[in-house]
């Protein structure tokens, strides 16, 4: 019979993995750059075309949205410069997912509240770690 089963996937950080989430880093910035301007020329161009009365809640809306790709773009880049201060072999969680478990008569019951890890390195699976209760 088979169980599904809730693991954490973790990535090993090498050499090759940061290269990727910095060149992932960078385009994350890249694009919250283009978002803001984008907005920006939006916004100049929006109060041209509106009245006097409306001109201040369309600045506080477009103002809204360019503080929010502000935020995002101060998180990408202290993650980025984050991951410059891990060494190399960190475990960085990266999602859950859902595995397929057979199980069948006879064997021990490992129970789903126990953790269940999947370490991937360079894109293969490098390790499968389960823990069980020693109690019993």
């Amino acid at each position: 019979m088979k169980c599904i089963r809730k693991a954490s996937v973790k990535h090993v950080l090498t050499e090759k993995k940061r290269q990727e989430l910095t060149q992932s880093f960078q385009a994350e910035q890249a694009q919250y750059e283009k978002e803001m301007k984008q907005l920006e020329f939006q916004l100049q161009r929006a109060q041209k075309k509106a009245s006097a009365q409306t001109a201040p809640s369309l600045k506080e809306r477009f103002d809204s949205e360019i503080k929010k790709r502000q935020e995002k773009l101060q998180s990408t880049q202290f993650k980025s410069e984050q991951l410059h201060h891990l060494a190399d072999g960190t475990e960085l969680f990266v999602e859950y997912t859902d595995v397929l478990v057979d199980v069948a008569v006879g064997e021990k019951w490992v129970s789903a509240q126990s953790p269940l890890t999947i370490v991937v390195k360079d894109g293969m699976i490098h390790e499968i770690r389960e823990s069980e209760n020693k109690d019993t």
